[in-house]
């Protein structure tokens, strides 16, 4: 090598899920794994609804226009409190942290509450990369998440 310079890379610029922290060694989401499917949970005896997410947070693969909550809780769902597990998330695509940030704002504006919780680390990391200002809160457990929009509701 002359002149101390670095070879140029030979592959473009990668693309694709997020599925491991920061400085990991794998960029991908396992093969086979589906992209983002919401499922309601059981109701309980207030009236949070409760969401849980799985596989790949991303919008690839949806219809133009659709709303993965809206889809499954209706369109009045933003004037209620919605908690969403991210639990069983194992990848994330910018398209689907940027429709998590849109549908905090559309629960901000329709009069409800959002939160987050059991956010795995990689889509955490997304968030602090991205170094965006939330507008829903992110807690570590269903319990801490129920606080957070009940303190809400007071404050």
């Amino acid at each position: 090598m002359s002149g101390g310079r670095l070879p140029k890379p030979t592959a473009g610029p990668q693309s694709g899920v997020f599925s491991s922290s920061i400085g990991g060694t794998a960029n991908a989401a396992p093969a086979g794994t589906l992209p983002m499917q919401l499922t309601y949970l059981p109701v309980t005896q207030d009236s949070v609804l409760r969401v849980r997410g799985e596989g790949i947070l991303t919008l690839r693969g949806r219809p133009a226009g659709s709303d993965p909550i809206r889809d499954l809780l209706g369109p009045l769902c933003f004037g209620h409190t919605v908690l969403m597990s991210l639990e069983k998330i194992v990848g994330a695509e910018t398209s689907g942290v940027s429709w998590l940030y849109q549908t905090g704002e559309r629960f901000a504006a329709g009069g409800g509450r959002f939160a987050l919780y059991a956010v795995p680390p990689h889509v955490l990391s997304l968030f602090e990369l991205l170094e965006m200002t939330l507008p829903f809160q992110i807690c570590a457990t269903e319990a801490d998440a129920r606080a957070a929009v009940a303190g809400a509701a007071h404050g």
